[in-house]
């Protein structure tokens, strides 16, 4: 072997040798961001379950910090609606609808936060599409219905 080849191949052992420890270093930051997004994602619901609409938005909030995911957006968006902030709920439901597009409860919300904005093409659509997915009561059908009628 020349000088030359046994240089590369040094050169790609130590470059592998780096990724490997940049991957396993990411992959530990990874579970502690995940177990802190979980905490604060329990801590929200619990504040949720109380009542205490901005303390879990910001209990959301740092769970979203921590690993972004459909539930804590879904959630963050319920203490948004909670809290009369229906535009703000309508950005975090469609992000947790891009994270999870068959989430029949995030179309569902984002349908009833559109109600309070007065957007009626956007109710229609959002329980068009939770109907798709086999979700079907009365009352979304009648939400959907005065929607229609909204529109003539």
């Amino acid at each position: 072997m020349t000088d030359g080849i046994r240089q590369e191949v040094l050169f790609f052992v130590t470059m592998k040798s780096t990724l490997c420890a940049l991957l396993a270093f990411a992959a530990v930051a990874l579970c502690a961001d995940t177990k802190k997004a979980q905490r604060d994602f329990e801590q929200g619901v619990h504040l949720e379950q109380g009542g205490q609409w901005a303390e879990a938005y910001s209990a959301f909030t740092a769970s979203l910090d921590a690993a972004p995911n459909a539930p804590a957006y879904l959630h963050r968006a319920k203490a948004q609606i909670a809290l009369g902030n229906p535009e703000k709920a309508v950005d975090d439901l469609t992000e947790a609808i891009r994270l999870d597009p068959k989430d029949p409860e995030a179309l569902r919300q984002r349908a009833e936060a559109y109600v309070k904005m007065g957007n009626h093409r956007g109710v229609i659509a959002d329980l068009t599409a939770v109907f798709a997915l086999g979700v079907e009561t009365s009352a979304l059908y009648a939400l959907r219905g005065a929607a229609q009628e909204a529109l003539g």
